[in-house]
């Protein structure tokens, strides 16, 4: 799934070929590159809509049949959130997986058609565990307000990943378990 295209990266920067590197105007010469979903879907077993479709009417029920412990009345506002919350995941399952380009430069990281500088960005962890076939690339920002990235490795090589970025930014050594947030979109197929 490694994927090294010369597209347009925003604005008029055009990559110019360089053999296997590519000069990418403003963003330094490319070093590696592959597609990353967008958010990523999760195959979701026969009974999971179902489970699901029970779990939500369960909670509706007891949000209205149970008062609220503030001011005594059915819960409405939870109801309005637990409807608006089953229309967004219906949405977003009839939606096609959109890929993105992810880019490893010498000046920083682009992805889609943003560019992040390596000074913008904290640290850095691959998280790989083959008998789990779990490959992933963590990159945490400096600013508290960006989330952490979790991208998939697919068959990149993890140890070249790992060498590439470690010539640019601090590895996080700490980790020895994918984020809480990964286990629980896996455990919940969500």
């Amino acid at each position: 799934m490694t994927k090294n295209t010369s597209e347009q990266l925003g604005g008029d920067n055009q990559a110019d070929s360089l053999d296997n590197h590519e000069q990418l105007s403003n963003y330094g010469i490319k070093l590696m590159a592959w597609q990353v979903p967008q958010y990523e879907k999760q195959a979701k077993p026969r009974g999971w809509f179902f489970i699901a479709g029970l779990v939500f009417i369960g909670l509706i029920l007891l949000s209205i049949f149970t008062p609220n412990f503030l001011f005594g009345t059915p819960n409405y506002f939870f109801v309005f959130i637990l409807v608006i919350s089953a229309v967004l995941l219906i949405i977003n399952e009839r939606q096609e997986e959109k890929m993105m380009d992810f880019i490893i430069t010498s000046e920083g990281l682009v992805l889609g058609h943003r560019f992040y500088d390596y000074d913008k960005i904290r640290q850095f962890a691959v998280f790989y565990k083959p008998m789990r076939k779990i490959k992933r690339l963590y990159v945490e920002f400096n600013n508290p307000l960006n989330h952490r990235w979790s991208l998939p490795l697919y068959d990149n090589n993890p140890v070249e990943v790992r060498q590439l970025l470690l010539r640019y930014l601090p590895e996080e050594v700490d980790r020895v378990n994918e984020t809480l947030g990964d286990r629980l979109v896996r455990w919940l197929k969500l």
